[in-house]
């Protein structure tokens, strides 16, 4: 099924664009979950996420779990072998679920379109910007263990 967002693999791509992807690849490729729990506008950080029953009752009397995505704002450096230096911005790519642990962990991706200059490239460096004074909110339900993971 998702072959048909895959792209076009045949002589024209290799020979003017391997090993980039092909011009008419598709990101909803990289969707693996059921189309019912893909997110169609891409997620900010922030956003509620609620899971009902699935967690043992031997250690979680409530059947909903509630916390936030953290928003964070990472920027990425990255610095070349003349100097120059570009800034790019990731976006949440990916969120792994993991209510029996408890726990969760946000992907984020950045791209960069460098394939003329890959070889020059010296590092990237990943840093988070700051806020004066951030917003603090608390979920909508009660879970001691990942309230206590968010305010770190």
């Amino acid at each position: 099924m998702r072959a048909k967002w895959a792209g076009t693999y045949d002589e024209q791509w290799q020979s003017s664009r391997y090993p980039l992807l092909p011009h008419d690849f598709d990101p909803l490729f990289w969707q693996i979950a059921p189309q019912s729990q893909q997110i169609k506008e891409g997620l900010q950080g922030g956003e509620n996420v609620l899971l009902a029953n699935l967690t043992p009752p031997s250690w979680c009397t409530e059947p909903v779990i509630g916390f936030y995505l953290p928003r964070l704002s990472l920027i990425f450096d990255t610095c070349f072998d003349d100097g120059h230096i570009e800034q790019h911005r990731p976006k949440i790519h990916t969120v792994i679920l993991e209510p029996d642990y408890p726990r969760f962990s946000v992907v984020w991706h950045s791209t960069l379109s460098c394939h003329r200059h890959v070889n020059a490239l010296r590092f990237t460096r990943i840093w988070e910007k700051q806020y004066i004074s951030p917003i603090s909110r608390e979920p909508d339900t009660t879970f001691p263990e990942w309230e206590a993971a968010l305010c770190q």
